[in-house]
Formats: C-alpha cells, sequence, structure tokens
C-alpha cells in the first residue's frame, strides 16, 4: 500500500480582480480622508462648529465604508494537514479538524453560497491557538463590532471562497485535500 503524500498548506484569498477593485475603493476614500483633514484645518483656524459637525460625519462615512471593504482584502481560507482555517479579519476566525467536517452543502441566503458544515459546532470557551494545538473546532471574534450572537451563529460552518478558481474545486488542490483528509465528503 502506497503511503500519501502530505500536502502543504493552501491558502485561498478573493480572486485578485476583487482586491484591485478593493483598491480603487480605497482611493477614493483615502482622497476623501485627505480633504475633510484639510477642511479641519480651515474650520479649527476659523472657529466654524458646523463645518466641524459636517467634517465629523463625512469622517464617520470614511471610516464606516473602510470598516467594510479593507478586511476583505485578507479575508483567507486555508486548508492545511490539520484541517480547515477561515479568517475573515473585520469579523472572525473559526478552525476545525478535518474529522469534524459532516458534508459541504450550497446555503442559500441573500446570495448562495457553498460551506462545510461542522458536526460539532465550533466552541468559543477556549484560545484560538489553544483549540488548534488540541484539533478542536473553535472560532473567534475579531472585532469588537462582531457580537457573541453573531459569533454562535456562525460557529456551525465555514464558508468557502465565493470565487474560488473552478479549476480547484474540481480537479485541484481543494479536490485533492478533499480525497486525502476527508474522503467521505464530495464537492457539490
Amino acid at each position: 500500500m502506497k503511503d500519501a503524500v502530505q500536502l502543504q498548506t493552501k491558502v485561498y484569498y478573493y480572486n485578485i480582480l476583487i482586491r484591485s477593485l478593493l483598491c480603487f475603493i480605497y482611493i477614493p476614500l483615502a482622497f476623501s480622508g485627505f480633504c475633510l483633514a484639510m477642511l479641519l484645518v480651515e474650520m479649527l483656524q476659523t472657529h466654524s462648529f458646523e463645518g466641524l459637525f459636517g467634517w465629523l460625519c463625512g469622517l464617520g462615512l470614511v471610516l464606516f465604508f473602510a470598516y467594510g471593504t479593507i478586511p476583505l482584502w485578507n479575508t483567507r481560507l486555508e486548508l492545511s494537514p490539520e484541517g480547515v482555517t477561515y479568517t475573515n479579519p473585520g469579523y472572525y476566525r473559526i478552525y476545525t479538524p478535518w474529522e469534524n467536517i459532516e458534508r459541504i452543502v450550497r446555503l442559500s441566503r441573500f446570495r448562495t453560497s457553498t460551506s462545510f458544515i461542522l458536526r460539532i459546532p465550533a466552541t468559543t470557551n477556549i484560545k484560538f491557538l489553544e483549540g488548534k494545538q488540541q484539533h478542536l473546532a473553535i472560532i473567534e471574534r475579531c472585532s469588537l463590532l462582531t457580537t457573541k450572537a453573531e459569533v454562535l451563529r456562525r460557529a456551525y460552518s465555514i464558508p468557502l471562497m465565493a470565487l474560488m478558481p473552478k479549476k480547484d474545486l474540481e480537479n485541484g488542490t481543494f479536490s485533492t485535500y478533499l480525497q486525502q483528509y476527508a474522503p467521505h465528503l464530495s464537492y457539490v
């Protein structure tokens, strides 16, 4: 019988086209921030408090849009011999060993997405790295704006990257990982 070859960790990020598109969102945000800073300097010199209120509202909008888009640049799905880790830096990260993945399904919510469904939901009771070392399903929030209820709701599944290359899904690295570490799973 042949020994299985140990696979390396494979990391998937959003498609380069989407990541580049995000850069075009950041450029106007950065320019808006610069304009707001110049406006603030002008208002402080003229003591215009109505202008200061407008400046604060504009800054709030810039921060809101930046908070919503910047984490997408670093969102990633990691496949390793130990298991699967999904990280969305603006919200949460979740890890599970291969043995804890029950099935792969297509979920229809706002948009259709493919996800791993976990046998045992991820826990928040221990630190992320400790859970990973003990091969336990673990979830951790990465932002104070992510509520505990939201984290617990996401503890039952791990989303696959929305734009993972189809060739990888069908007969590439993803398929190889499934065959080697989770033969009970098949891609939908």
